[in-house]
């Protein structure tokens, strides 16, 4: 009698490779997941570079925030005291030329629409306040020269501060937007820069 030897079973067979279909399976689900996961994000990457880099960084800024910065960082070194402008017509020339150059910037802000439209009025509420202290702190002046009786006297350092506040606001908005587009993987934002910039008051001109 000859011995012929056993047939093996199929599922013995399937059992014995099963671990290396199952890795490779794995490694197959992995690729695919990492294939999709990096087209995103560089698609992320491409969005945010359009909307940081070119728009804001090479159209709204230069027409926009960097004379805001120029402006508020003036507004800070030559904003006069009691006792600097002893009349009317200087106090008068005084709020002509701010909120003449203020409603420069409002226009330039407009730009704010090709980056995201939802921006703009919220930009436009803070300038809003800056015009709004700005007129009240002129408009003392002017009563106090011209003796209104009960006028107030200008207070420079709390003008100042809600002015600062308002453009904190403004910043913190540009950088809202920006985080929303994620995070620049060439350093700091540019509405990051922004937020960190603050300097320190600078003291009043002396008469």
């Amino acid at each position: 009698m000859i011995c012929q030897p056993e047939k093996p079973v199929w599922w013995e067979s399937m059992l014995t490779s099963a671990p290396s279909l199952v890795m490779s399976a794995l490694a197959f689900g992995l690729s695919i997941r990492s294939f999709f996961y990096t087209r995103a994000k560089d698609a992320k990457a491409r969005r945010q570079s359009i909307q940081d880099d070119f728009w804001l960084r090479k159209v709204v800024s230069p027409n926009s925030i960097e004379p805001f910065v120029k402006y508020t960082t003036e507004l800070r070194a030559t904003l006069p005291t009691v006792g600097v402008l002893t009349h009317i017509e200087g106090a008068q020339s005084l709020w002509s030329s701010l909120s003449t150059k203020l409603s420069e910037l409002v226009a330039g802000f407009q730009l704010l629409d090709l980056v995201d439209e939802t921006l703009t009025p919220k930009v436009q509420d803070h300038l809003d306040v800056i015009d709004d202290e700005l007129a009240t702190y002129c408009g003392n002046f002017i009563a106090m020269l011209s003796g209104e009786p009960g006028s107030a006297v200008p207070d420079r350092s709390a003008s100042l501060l809600k002015i600062a506040e308002a453009q904190k606001a403004i910043f913190e908005l540009i950088h809202a937007h920006q985080s929303a587009l994620g995070n620049d993987p060439h350093g700091p934002s540019f509405g990051e820069r922004l937020k960190r910039w603050w300097t320190t008051p600078t003291p009043p001109p002396t008469p």
